[in-house]
């Protein structure tokens, strides 16, 4: 486990974030574009205040050797991993379609008439 003398503290992380101007918004926004490319149901702004989120609520500790675009890169590039990962295993429903805890009776029935067909066959 790191010392807190390795992480800035909260009040650190505030001050940091309370400094920013224009410029380095613009910077960490065109980060944030980077890794959100490819990612269809987020957006960069999404992906920029989750990040600044996690930092904040302490959730992602800030090594005090670390430069701020480097660590708000490296937390951004993990938050697009996880929903990567996220928006693979969960596709999404269409409007309309129905769940599929809803299509498995169907899919019974055509098993059902598939295998009717096939005991005829032989």
């Amino acid at each position: 486990m790191a010392d807190q003398d390795d992480t800035l503290s909260l009040e650190e992380v505030g001050r940091i974030l309370n400094r920013l101007r224009q410029p380095d918004l613009l910077r960490l926004a065109a980060l944030a574009r980077v890794w959100v490319r490819g990612l269809d149901r987020r957006d960069a702004a999404d992906l920029l205040n989750e990040a600044l989120t996690r930092i904040l609520s302490g959730e992602r500790p800030w090594p005090a050797d670390v430069s701020l675009p480097a660590f708000l890169s490296q937390v951004m590039r993990s938050i697009a991993s996880q929903w990567r990962h996220e928006d693979i295993r969960e596709p999404l429903i269409e409007d309309g379609a129905a769940p599929r805890e809803a299509a498995a009776p169907m899919a019974d029935v055509e098993f059902a008439d598939l295998l009717g067909r096939m005991r005829g066959a032989l």
